[in-house]
């Protein structure tokens, strides 16, 4: 080849009219930066292959520019018939297609070893594009499409281990998972899409900006499962529903609004550990299973009515409060372990989940409500609980220990007609509308403060 592995070459200028260019024939010039022509009739897409350092591949103008098979623009080349990209300087590191640009040629980007960014101009309408040609340039950190631009043929991003931003409308069906150095991410407002698809944004773990279009009613699961950078998202006023796990593991974020949110699935914030608000309108709220688990710092919920809380739900949730739980119904197993800044029991409570209070700082002395219906095994073990105080008439004899190795004693009244409560040999003290002489007095709870002695009317 005439000039193959000619590495002290710079920079060549071919003032000849007629001028053709075969495979390889500045193959390997690998401090070749510019080549200038005066006219060529045809160029190999593998004329210049490995010339790293190349940055401008000109065609100069000339009177009969028109009859020229390639056409210039910013370094780069174009065949004239259907202008399509065919020659790309192997070294550059910015890449502006033109306008009129109808595809990209098979192959030709993938040579382009250090090229950074692709910007798309916004007039860019015929220009059809697979993603699986940029999925060779592995280098990629920057890519904008125009805000007009649909015609993203599907394909898998996840070769490009150097993204770090895309300015997008949509790719349906595709997925920046495992994209771990992705930063930022912005869809154009004008974007008409509803749902993002699942595990879309999984892994990426320097995510830390996206922008959503208001069109999204809905994240599907684990679509931002792991992005452990991301510390805040605006979700959009139309965004229904949030599935399983979706930012599970986002243990920088710090708050999420979604006011006008219908639907959660299990475990959708689980291990957003630095997670301080929660802001939802819901009057008849379900926590469902390990939504909120491990989120160390949670202390507002905002606008919200909680009625149930499901297993696993407010697990080691260290700084939630009883303000909370006033309304609460039911608690499932394990729902609130661990969290120690719980001190009473819900003034409205049916159902005590399995270990439902181990390791809170339940008040010394409580009161059962006589709407308790279920008490679950080693409910209030390790709980603070001492003396346990109920009312009522259901039965609990055949119901499992709900104290394992804590030493509790259990009061009970004369309408309490079975010879075990929970695992343990209750004392008949007094019935309810006799004196009840306790450490003081909260609704529904005992706290230990000095003796009193007062009279409650069950």
């Amino acid at each position: 080849m005439a000039f193959e592995y000619c590495q002290k070459l710079r920079t060549v200028e071919f003032t000849s009219e007629t001028l053709t260019l075969k495979s390889g024939v500045f193959s390997f010039c690998n401090k070749l930066q510019k080549v200038i022509f005066k006219k060529v009739t045809s160029v190999d897409k593998e004329a210049f292959t490995k010339c790293s350092s190349l940055v401008s591949l000109l065609i100069l103008d000339s009177d009969r520019e028109q009859d020229l098979p390639l056409y210039s623009y910013n370094g780069s080349n174009y065949r004239r018939e259907d202008m399509s990209l065919f020659v790309v300087p192997n070294g550059i590191t910015e890449l502006f297609i033109y306008d009129k640009a109808s595809q990209i040629t098979s192959g030709i980007l993938s040579i382009c070893t250090n090229l950074k960014t692709i910007i798309f101009p916004n007039n860019c309408q015929d220009l059809i594009l697979s993603l699986s040609e940029l999925s060779n340039v592995t280098s990629l950190e920057t890519i904008v499409f125009p805000v007009t631009y649909k015609k993203i043929q599907f394909s898998s991003l996840s070769s490009l281990t150097n993204l770090r931003s895309i300015s997008l409308d949509f790719v349906e069906g595709n997925s920046f998972k495992n994209l771990e150095n992705l930063e930022t991410v912005n869809f154009w407002e004008t974007s008409t899409f509803e749902t993002l698809p699942e595990g879309y944004f999984e892994n990426c773990f320097s995510l830390k900006e996206i922008n959503l279009p208001q069109s999204i009613k809905t994240l599907s699961k684990r679509c931002f499962y792991s992005c452990n950078s991301l510390e805040n998202i605006n979700l959009p006023n139309n965004l229904e529903t949030i599935e399983e796990e979706c930012f599970a593991r986002c243990s920088k974020l710090k708050e999420i609004e979604c006011r006008n949110c219908k639907n959660f699935g299990i475990y959708c914030f689980k291990n957003c550990e630095k997670m301080v608000k929660f802001n939802l309108n819901n009057s008849n709220f379900t926590v469902l299973e390990g939504m909120f688990m491990n989120n160390f710092k949670l202390i507002e919920l905002e606008s919200v009515v909680i009625k149930n809380v499901s297993k696993h739900g407010f697990a080691n949730c260290f700084s939630l409060s009883d303000e909370y739980l006033m309304n609460v119904e039911e608690l499932g197993d394990e729902s609130l372990i661990n969290c120690s800044n719980i001190t009473v029991i819900p003034r409205q409570i049916k159902k005590i989940g399995a270990s439902c209070f181990t390791n809170c700082n339940i008040l010394k002395t409580i009161y059962l409500p006589k709407t308790i219906l279920s008490i679950g095994e080693n409910s209030f073990e390790l709980s603070g609980v001492k003396y346990l105080n109920y009312c009522g008439r259901n039965d609990f004899s055949s119901s499992p220990n709900a104290f394992g190795n804590s030493q509790v004693i259990v009061y009970v009244t004369n309408a309490y007609n079975f010879q075990l409560f929970c695992g343990i040999k209750p004392i008949t003290k007094q019935q309810c509308n006799y004196e009840i002489k306790t450490e003081d007095y909260v609704p529904f709870s005992f706290i230990g403060s000095g003796r009193l002695v007062r009279r409650m009317n069950f």
